[in-house]
């Protein structure tokens, strides 16, 4: 893929650099992410559906008929390009021969797919598109770098068969990435089915109860949406089990609970100490008071932690740990997945916060430990400033953004801390080695 989308930019460039133009269209803030989806979802099925229906059964049946794989190949790239436009049949015939190669090596049409599309969208964009007004060369510039382009694409499928051959276990390293792209796409699919089919029931609960706001109803919609996915993919095999994802941890648990709850306020007095020291305290709210409040409020953040640990958690981290086959790569990807959800003047403590939590996920596998470690952090934060059901109990609206850069320091300070121990505690139990590091765990088998 990385090599296709450098061989049409090199051409690009080394033919009609000088003529390259920059015709997209101003994107809105708003529906920028609606475009995207409009215009890739479209050529991503058909791009799917075509390598269906020229690798999985036209390739596959001329192979099996002729009793040779390069002779189904060729009658496979001569007929498709046959019953292309005279104009477009040289390139028709040279993408069925590279994608073709690939479908010999890999027996993956996703694989194939994922090289169909990026051979499509750059050429898409150098002759226009959805989101381009006009192609980045002119017509008759872009006719003079075919013949290039048709010599490279013949040239990368000798280098993948050339490639593969000298190693193959790029095979089963491209299989398994198919697998778990294949993975992600069924988990996402039942992710929005879910939501899709109880639409209509969450509509009409918004109301019924006291505690029944919409904000509450969207968090619990989201929650069971995502325990769907979860409990699907626990139950194939294919990610954290359901007694991992529940087991309490308590020793973990209560000694980071512990420690978490001082964060904020440590926070605030190591950066407005001020505010401790003239006693610039906010009066109670009457609401405090009242427990009935102190239900409502903490309800929804007890929803929204845990159905944020599901998605990120035990969702996307696995995920992204099984497709990049490391642990820690999934924990980093997972954290900046989880800092995207949040507003950008909050990254500075949102991202520290996602790599403890990931953290801590890696080395007990439990979404109870890091959901409990999640509400302390947003109860004891939502004490000191105001939150949306009750005003501050200590800061002052104007001192509540100012501990932002201590909070994500302190709990940076924590996360080290926490491996160090956890560290300190396997090396104490015997030379097995760290829980999870020492063999692949289920979630990232193939």
């Amino acid at each position: 893929m990385i090599a296709t989308v450098a061989l049409i930019a090199g051409i690009a460039l080394g033919i009609h650099g000088d003529k390259l133009r920059w015709p997209f269209h101003r994107p809105d803030s708003i529906q920028t992410p609606s475009i995207w989806v409009n215009a890739v979802f479209p050529v991503l099925a058909f791009s799917f559906q075509q390598e269906i229906w020229q690798r999985a059964l036209l390739q596959s049946a001329l192979s099996r008929l002729w009793g040779n794989r390069w002779l189904g190949l060729a009658s496979t790239a001569v007929l498709i390009s046959s019953l292309q436009p005279s104009g477009q049949q040289g390139f028709a015939l040279c993408s069925a021969v590279l994608l073709g190669v690939v479908f010999i090596r890999t027996r993956s049409v996703l694989s194939t797919t994922a090289v169909s599309l990026t051979v499509g969208l750059p050429l898409g964009m150098l002759q226009g598109g959805p989101l381009a007004s006009e192609g980045l060369l002119a017509r008759g510039d872009f006719l003079l770098m075919k013949p290039p382009l048709l010599l490279g694409l013949l040239s990368l499928a000798v280098a993948v068969e050339l490639w593969y051959r000298r190693s193959p276990r790029l095979l089963q390293s491209i299989k398994a990435v198919a697998r778990t792209l294949l993975l992600m796409a069924f988990a996402y699919a039942l992710y929005k089915l879910t939501a899709i089919l109880l639409a209509p029931l969450w509509q009409a609960v918004i109301g019924r109860g006291e505690w029944m706001k919409e904000s509450a109803v969207v968090r619990m919609a989201l929650l069971v949406s995502a325990a769907v996915p979860v409990m699907a993919l626990a139950w194939l095999r294919r990610g954290p089990s359901l007694r991992e994802l529940l087991a309490l941890w308590p020793v973990a648990s209560l000694g980071l609970v512990g420690v978490a709850a001082w964060i904020p306020a440590i926070a605030a007095a190591i950066a407005i100490p001020d505010a401790f020291r003239v006693g610039a305290f906010t009066s109670l709210s009457p609401l405090t008071a009242n427990p009935r409040a102190w239900l409502g409020a903490a309800l929804p953040l007890v929803v929204a932690a845990l159905q944020e640990e599901l998605v990120h958690r035990a969702l996307v981290q696995s995920l992204l740990s099984r497709l990049f086959r490391s642990e820690w790569v999934g924990l980093v990807l997972g954290a900046l997945h989880f800092a995207a959800f949040h507003p950008l003047e909050s990254a500075v403590f949102v991202l520290p916060g996602g790599l403890l939590f990931g953290l801590v996920f890696m080395r007990t596998r439990s979404i109870v430990c890091t959901t409990l470690l999640h509400l302390t952090l947003n109860i004891a934060t939502h004490l000191l400033h105001t939150a949306e059901s009750m005003r501050s109990l200590f800061l002052s609206p104007d001192n509540s953004d100012a501990k932002r850069i201590a909070v994500g320091g302190l709990i940076l300070v924590l996360t080290a801390a926490f491996e160090g121990v956890w560290r300190w505690s396997a090396h104490r139990r015997g030379p097995a080695g760290l829980p999870n590091e020492r063999a692949a765990p289920a979630s990232l088998a193939p």
